[in-house]
């Protein structure tokens, strides 16, 4: 009861990686998930291989990159939806014991969320939380080589929440080669989205607004956004850019 009384004093942040209570996610982990690692990833690359086709058929180039690059949120979506519905016997045979364990686990109370943050410091990464267990379905999102599902216990895969927007800058700034820049252009919006983005072909965008950043600020009182705030402004030249009269945000 101590665990629980104590969950609830910081609720989760939307989609914040995180074990939120972690004596109980361990010990439902080890009775229903560890000793079956092997047939839970079969499982998920099982639903990943089953999706891919008709994914690959709606997108099959995103910012002129062939899928499945750059589309771990769409996938991990996609896989979200259909484990919600699917049945056992439309799995093949290696990939079932995974899907009753996974299924016995979710019974006994166990948790499974979707959630996004910091890979490892190098990318920005959409995932799952199966109890004590991080699950990434769309591995080969950014290296199409490596195997599309990776199930790894939790701590082990080095991932966790953006705590703070020089985080987030830190990684946007290598992970998608952006310039970013304090927010000084649209000041309406700056305790909401205080970065400023611009993109390796000149396109200046906000980037910031999802429901992860904007309770992260929020929950500190805006205090992450007021930090960049006071950094020093953009260059002149990207500043006339950027202002909204010549520019379109998206």
């Amino acid at each position: 009861m101590r665990e629980a009384s104590l969950g609830r004093l910081r609720p989760l942040l939307p989609n914040e990686p995180c074990l939120h209570l972690p004596a109980a996610e361990r010990a439902l982990s080890e009775r229903h998930l560890l000793p079956v690692l092997a047939e839970l990833e079969a499982f998920f690359m099982a639903v990943r291989l089953q999706l891919d086709p008709a994914l690959e058929r709606l997108q099959p180039v995103k910012l002129g990159k062939p899928y499945p690059l750059g589309q771990c949120l769409e996938i991990a979506l996609a896989v979200e939806k259909r484990l919600r519905k699917v049945k056992e016997a439309a799995l093949p045979p290696q990939a079932v014991p995974g899907w009753r364990a996974f299924k016995a686990f979710l019974r006994a109370g166990g948790s499974f969320r979707q959630v996004w943050g910091d890979l490892r410091g190098q990318y920005f990464q959409n995932a799952f939380q199966l109890g004590s267990l991080y699950v990434d379905v769309s591995n080969d999102t950014v290296v199409p080589t490596k195997p599309k599902v990776e199930v790894l216990p939790f701590e082990a895969a080095r991932f966790g929440p953006v705590r703070c927007f020089a985080q987030f800058r830190q990684i946007a700034t290598s992970y998608w080669q952006d310039q970013v820049y304090p927010n000084h252009v649209l000041p309406e919006l700056a305790p909401h989205c205080p970065l400023i983005h611009v993109s390796k072909a000149g396109r200046i965008k906000l980037h910031d607004a999802t429901l992860y950043m904007l309770a992260m600020t929020r929950s500190q009182a805006f205090e992450p956004s007021e930090a960049v705030l006071r950094e020093a402004p953009m260059p002149r030249a990207v500043f006339e850019r950027a202002k909204p009269k010549d520019t379109h945000f998206v």
